[in-house]
């Protein structure tokens, strides 16, 4: 009925090129025990005050779903150019 019409193919070699580059993102910035860093700003020379409480937001961050949250914007974001997350 088109003149044109959109193929509706996949090919497996682009499909394992966005989920390969998903990968590789989400071990960047997923792959340690600690994923984000929080700096001490007292200058104390007690640290265990800021790695208990960043323990304690990783922990909840992983409790509320970031993880798989994460790891949709990211395939998102190879997908079609844009990972937009709302926190």
């Amino acid at each position: 009925n088109y003149k044109t019409e959109r193929s509706k193919l996949i090919s497996p070699l682009t499909s394992m090129s966005i989920d390969l580059t998903a990968a590789e993102i989400i071990e960047a910035v997923l792959g340690r025990e600690y994923f984000i860093d929080l700096p001490d700003s007292l200058g104390d020379e007690d640290t265990t005050d800021v790695e208990r409480a960043r323990e304690i937001l990783v922990n909840d961050m992983r409790d509320e779903g970031f993880i798989d949250e994460f790891a949709k914007a990211v395939l998102n974001g190879c997908l079609y150019g844009n990972g937009i997350m709302k926190i």
